[in-house]
């Protein structure tokens, strides 16, 4: 496969297109890119840190917390240091209804990705 399109703008249009003017979405994990992957691992650092598994190959997308983040793992439904699969659903909120940033990330059933 071709190296997808991986980048903090592609990523924060797709969640836009999901989101589609709505405060909250849940969509399969798949949703978030128009590449195909394997596993999806969520990790808190300086940065919140997107990781794909595409084809046995790591592709990692730092995103900064103003715009993007996951709860701490002590919170339900935390994806903090989760990995999901494509088939998997997600939530995707804006955590101020009505304002465009940050978005979140958290899975739709409590426990699940872990």
């Amino acid at each position: 496969m071709k190296n997808p399109l991986l980048t903090r703008e592609s990523l924060s249009t797709r969640v836009d297109e999901l989101l589609g003017g709505q405060d909250s979405v849940t969509v399969q994990a798949g949703r978030l890119t128009d590449f195909p992957w394997q596993k999806l691992c969520f990790h808190r650092g300086d940065e919140l840190n997107l990781e794909f598994d595409i084809d046995g190959a790591s592709r990692r997308v730092a995103l900064p917390y103003e715009a993007f983040f996951v709860d701490e793992g002590h919170v339900p439904n935390s994806l903090e240091n989760a990995c999901i699969r494509p088939s998997e659903l997600i939530v995707v909120r804006r955590k101020y209804p009505g304002s465009s940033r940050p978005v979140e990330f958290q899975s739709a059933q409590a426990g699940s990705g872990r």
